[in-house]
């Protein structure tokens, strides 16, 4: 806590907190009502000249101008409203931050003038020492006017909604230790408009530098979305939703906060799962969701009392309480849940929470049926979020329902609904589950029991198409078996879902019934790729996202990436290709990456694979697809040549060995030169560093042991003593001719 403080602001000491702040810690409901009634204060305003604040990564210099802080809450000033001439300079951590900050900017460095600004400062001692400067009176009034006004904006803006501010306020006024150091500023500058900073001490990346970029629509376009959104609040969906919060969140600058010594410090959640007991109801006549979620957690953060949660914004928390069966005080804003403690749990301690919600998720159209939300449909808590699941559902039995683990028990109730129990005693990253009309088929392929459940879509193909699904289903899972070793559990369920992405969680994977389609030569007219390599690309998930997860957004290329190289090692090695028009998982990848943006930039210079989802960005909406499923894919297959095609599914194996059931990072991807071997053995300390540029300069590969992999586009030549690398990746292993785009959605 020490560490992240002084990273915060070192320009001040810190300073006890009052005795209004402790005593409004213990009430969290008039602390929210005072937080949604306030306002500048114009009788407090002081004057500053030249202060100075270290805020995380960023230096924040108010050099002349008016200071007036919002009304107090539990009696502590958090938000201030600067008008008048400031600075904010930041010096990115690294080249990949400096060349995002420029993409959006226009210079690898933030040196900007300032001319208004709203703070949320989550220390007594900054705030106390700022509003000791000289009063300003008389303030004029137009510039009391202009505060109201910004801070009126600030507050109704979708940026306060997105970063969830008002629970931000919230837990550093409750008292919340691990809220203690929270930053948050929203300037106006005078080359780069509107943008904002922040500091959140439980973030793995604490530091955010962005821009909110609004929709852009006709006034034609905006009233049409006004009717789509009337049509669907009065279904139950995008519950509180606006027009001004359709937009794209560009991330310009994200990163761990720094010690002494300069390296990274990550932030972590407060409290960590440590088991999911869901009780799940699908309502006859609306199929209306009702759920009861139990959380057992382990707090992470000494001194917390605030758990930090997310549930799709859609589903209505009704009550929250402990293991005494006592109602907690909760915040809700849009998709986060804010619950707090009455006292901060000693550090062995486990915290229950118990969580009762519902909501409209399941869709049904002309007798086809999807969940909404396969991922928030019950509440999740922490960082690494990875925890053994006892679920128990209740549904209409005129219907199926399939989800991940084992089924332990079941039946039909007395009320007419079905029930089943199942259980997933593996620690895991999800748990998912789809209800429908399915025809049902089972095969098995070696220790494992498939089931398949076909949706009315899938089952309309025939019977060929259902066989070749599940063969395809059968002979991936027992050839990865052999690439990456055991599959974890004894039966896999598949799914069909009328949706436009397929998905996978640990013993459960939902096939796209669109992408299940085979339309013969007219697959590449609509760029649909072959469904036998969909499907593997879902199976192989199992092992990479699942059995091995990803500790970060950076690090989500593991699962992506390697999935999308297995599915191209199956259908290169398993398929039979003849008169078969379907794409590969890699197919037109050169294209794909050489696509230009509307300002004329490549799309493979939007960014590395290690910045993961931050691709999608007004820039453009398919870079995270180019660069982490095709990119990704070619270079691991550039690789896997580099150190050798029959040795480097051995490496693979033996990294799913060792990191099973955990998460892992880029970090933890060390090849050595030579050996390949996972860690660092004593006889190789020359790591590898693979770089090739192709003759247009499209791809280089570079990775180095204990650092992050990364491609980079054209500019650097291949260092002295690299070792050149073979430009053959993608389908068939050699360098493709220019063709349809792959269309995976997923």
């Amino acid at each position: 806590m020490n560490r992240i403080l002084s990273a915060v602001l070192l320009s001040f000491c810190l300073l006890p907190r009052t005795a209004g702040a402790q005593a409004g810690a213990s009430d969290p409901a008039s602390l929210r009502r005072e937080i949604e009634a306030a306002h500048p204060d114009p009788a407090r305003a002081v004057t500053l000249k030249s202060v100075k604040l270290n805020a995380g990564l960023a230096r924040l210099t108010l050099e002349d101008g008016v200071l007036l802080p919002v009304t107090a809450v539990g009696g502590k000033t958090v938000e201030l409203v600067f008008l008048g001439k400031g600075r904010i300079a930041i010096e990115p951590p690294d080249a990949v931050e400096a060349g995002q900050l420029d993409l959006f900017t226009g210079a690898p460095k933030l040196d900007e003038e300032l001319t208004e600004m709203v703070l949320v400062l989550g220390l007594d001692a900054a705030v106390d020492t700022i509003l000791k400067k000289p009063r300003a009176e008389p303030l004029d009034a137009a510039l009391a006017r202009r505060a109201e006004e910004v801070y009126t904006k600030w507050k109704g803006s979708p940026e306060r909604k997105l970063l969830n501010i008002d629970g931000a306020v919230l837990k550093d006024v409750a008292g919340d230790t691990s809220s203690q150091g929270f930053f948050a500023a929203w300037f106006k500058g005078t080359e780069l408009g509107e943008f904002l900073y922040l500091v959140e001490p439980g973030s793995q990346e604490q530091v955010t530098l962005g821009h909110f970029v609004p929709l852009e629509a006709t006034e034609k376009e905006k009233r049409k979305i006004l009717r789509q959104l009337g049509r669907e609040q009065r279904r139950g969906r995008l519950i509180g939703v606006e027009l001004e919060d359709l937009g794209q969140w560009d991330t310009w600058l994200s990163a761990s906060l720094q010690g002494k010594d300069g390296s990274a410090v990550p932030g972590r959640a407060a409290f960590e799962p440590q088991k999911y007991t869901l009780e799940i109801s699908i309502a006859e006549k609306d199929l209306r969701l009702s759920g009861r979620a139990r959380l057992d957690l382990k707090p992470a953060v000494r001194g917390s009392r605030a758990v930090d949660l997310t549930l799709n914004s859609d589903l209505e928390v009704r009550r929250v309480t402990d293991g005494s069966r006592s109602e907690l005080f909760f915040h809700r804003q849009g998709r986060d849940l804010t619950v707090l403690l009455p006292r901060a749990p000693a550090d062995e301690e486990t915290v229950s929470l118990t969580v009762e919600y519902s909501g409209s998720l399941v869709e049904k159209q002309s007798g086809r049926f999807a969940l909404l939300d396969t991922l928030e449909w019950y509440p999740h808590a922490g960082t690494a979020d990875r925890a053994p699941y006892d679920v128990t559902f209740r549904w209409p039995r005129r219907l199926d329902l399939v989800s991940c683990g084992r089924r332990v028990e079941g039946g039909e109730g007395s009320d007419g609904l079905r029930w089943e129990r199942r259980v997933l005693d593996i620690p895991t990253a999800g748990f998912a589950f789809e209800i429908g009309r399915y025809r049902v088929e089972t095969t098995r392929a070696g220790h494992v029991d498939i089931r398949l459940a076909f949706d009315p879509d899938v089952s309309g193909m025939g019977k060929e198409a259902r066989q070749e699904i599940a063969k395809t289903v059968g002979d991936s899972l027992v050839y990865f078996e052999e690439l990456f070793g055991p599959y974890p559990l004894d039966e896999l369920t598949v799914v069909t879902v009328p949706r436009d992405f397929s998905q996978a969680m640990l013993g459960f994977v939902t096939l796209s019934s669109v992408m299940m389609a085979d339309l013969g030569v007219w697959n590449l007219f609509f760029g649909l790729e072959d469904r036998r390599t969909v499907i593997a690309h879902e199976v192989a998930h199992q092992w990479w996202g699942h059995m091995v997860g990803w500790e970060s957004y950076r690090d989500q290329w593991i699962s992506e990436a390697m999935a999308n190289y297995a599915s191209l090692l199956y259908g290169r090695n398993k398929l039979d290709k003849k008169d078969r028009f379907g794409l590969g998982p890699t197919s037109g990848w050169q294209e794909t990456l050489t696509d230009t943006t509307e300002d004329g930039r490549a799309i493979e210079s939007l960014g590395p694979v290690v910045l993961g989802t931050r691709l999608f960005s007004s820039r453009s909406g398919n870079a995270y697809q180019a660069i982490v499923y095709h990119k990704g894919a070619v270079l691991l297959d550039m690789l896997s040549k580099s150190l050798g095609e029959e040795n480097f599914p051995k490496v693979l194996r033996q990294v799913v060995k060792v990191s099973a059931n955990r998460a892992i990072s880029t970090e933890d991807f060390p090849f050595h030169h030579r050996t390949g071997h996972l860690g660092r053995p004593r006889s190789v300390r020359r790591p590898v560093h693979l770089r090739h540029r192709s003759p247009g300069g499209l791809l280089q590969l570079s990775f180095r042991a204990r650092g992050r992999g990364q491609v980079e586009g054209p500019g650097r030549g291949p260092p002295a003593g690299a070792v050149p690398v073979p430009l053959q990746g993608g389908e068939d292993g050699r360098r493709l001719r220019r063709g349809p785009r792959a269309a995976r959605p997923d």
